[in-house]
Formats: structure tokens, sequence, C-alpha cells
């Protein structure tokens, strides 16, 4: 396979993961708002907030990747 096979292979998988990353987050959002038990929804804010840390990641990768 080609360079330019394996970039853009690259990128749509980058893509995918950030778009399956935003789902899950929303769905712990969902439940965070659904639930109330502090102890939960303190532990969910920190799982979105890791998630959301992980969006930023991959589309920094997704940038670095569509620039080469």
């Amino acid at each position: 396979m080609d360079g330019q096979n394996d970039r853009t292979q690259v990128r749509d998988r980058v893509r995918r993961l950030i778009n399956s990353q935003r789902e899950f987050n929303e769905q712990v959002n969902q439940f965070c708002r659904e639930t109330s038990d502090p102890e939960v929804q303190r532990i969910l804010g920190e799982i979105a907030k890791r998630g959301l840390e992980n969006i930023n990641r991959l589309s920094r990768l997704l940038a670095i990747k569509c620039a080469t």
C-alpha cells in the first residue's frame, strides 16, 4: 500500500474514533444529568473530561495527518 492510502486510512480511522468518543461522551453526559447520586455524577464528570481530552488529542492528530 502506498503512503497516500496509509494516510487516508489513518485519517478515516481517527475520524471514526473521534465520532465514537463524542457519542460515548453524549451518553455519559446524559447519564450524569439523569442521576441524582453525587458520587456517580463526580465519576461521570471525570470520565467526560477525559473523553473531551481524547477528542482534542485525536483532533490534533487528525490535523497533523491532514497537513501531510
